[in-house]
């Protein structure tokens, strides 16, 4: 079974949310730049779209 890059980055996005929501402000930018990614599709994950 192979596991999407959509798939991947939802996780990524949704374990970056987790670990650092008491330390930084997580806006769609933070896991944006760690994944190399336009902050606007990281913002449509979160949004679940």
């Amino acid at each position: 079974m192979q596991i999407s890059s959509r798939f991947i980055l939802a996780v990524h996005i949704l374990a970056c949310i987790d670990a650092f929501q008491g330390e930084y402000r997580v806006t769609s930018d933070f896991p944006a730049d760690s994944t190399n990614v336009n902050p606007v599709i990281a913002r449509n994950k979160i949004s679940g779209g």
